[in-house]
């Protein structure tokens, strides 16, 4: 499956594992933020398989670029969980980043190649 030889494919379990050893360790945390967090997460490393296997490039662009507001997602409900407990996560919230910025740059080279063949990568509007 082409989806794992991506790095910005890669980089998703970990920051899952990272969320989990270190954002669901801390005692007393809001179940619904933690469960926020947790499918958040996941629906990045989801949307990114199922865009891969997409074919058409506005379908492959439709999900990754889910797969970055859940990127976006992720970081805001870390930024609840920060207020509230008094903590920080830099280190996850840098490859939140470095994920984001990967997918903003399949983003653009979808849109690039998809105008270079005539391709609209965005479904028309009605």
């Amino acid at each position: 499956m082409q989806n794992k030889d991506l790095t910005v494919y890669k980089k998703s379990p970990e920051v899952i594992s990272e969320i989990e050893s270190k954002v669901f360790s801390i005692p007393d945390i809001d179940p619904n933020i933690k469960d926020q967090i947790k499918r958040a997460a996941n629906s990045i490393i989801l949307n990114i398989a199922e865009g891969s296997g997409r074919f058409n490039p506005a379908d492959r662009k439709s999900f990754f670029v889910m797969a970055r507001a859940f990127v976006f997602e992720s970081s805001a409900a870390l930024d609840k969980v920060e207020v509230a407990h008094k903590c920080s996560f830099v280190e996850i919230k840098n490859v939140l980043e470095a994920i984001s910025n990967m997918l903003f740059r399949m983003i653009s080279n979808l849109t690039k190649s998809a105008k270079g063949n005539g391709i609209s990568a965005l479904p028309k509007q009605k």
